[in-house]
């Protein structure tokens, strides 16, 4: 499995990137904190899972969502964020899920269940 994490936090990156290899031991995990970088990289690439925190800059987590959409519409893509209140718009906007950071292992472990 190709997964790839979008956070402009660093510690926030390694902390998913270390919680994805713990979920799903022995797929690719690429991590990124610029998007548009990791939007490029899908766009080449083979990815399942796009994990990408909502607030985001240059562009945010939910404008990774409808690039990506357009891009490879039926690609996996959760976004995450620490506020609950945004869990809507992602739903609005055909998310795969929503996290509310930090996330933990067992969620990592469900949301990937059936593909990793």
């Amino acid at each position: 499995m190709n997964v790839v994490i979008i956070d402009n936090d660093l510690e926030q990156l390694d902390m998913m990137t270390a919680t994805l290899h713990c979920a799903c031991p022995g797929g690719s995990v690429c991590a990124f904190k610029d998007p548009m970088l990791a939007v490029k990289h899908v766009y080449n690439n083979e990815t399942d899972v796009v994990f990408a925190e909502v607030r985001t800059a240059p562009v945010s987590g939910f404008d990774v969502l409808n690039t990506l959409r357009r891009i490879k519409p039926d690609i996996k893509i959760i976004l995450m964020a620490e506020d609950m209140a945004l869990e809507g718009r992602a739903s609005q906007l055909n998310a795969t899920g929503f996290f509310q950071k930090p996330v933990s292992v067992e969620a990592v472990q469900q949301a990937l269940s059936g593909v990793c």
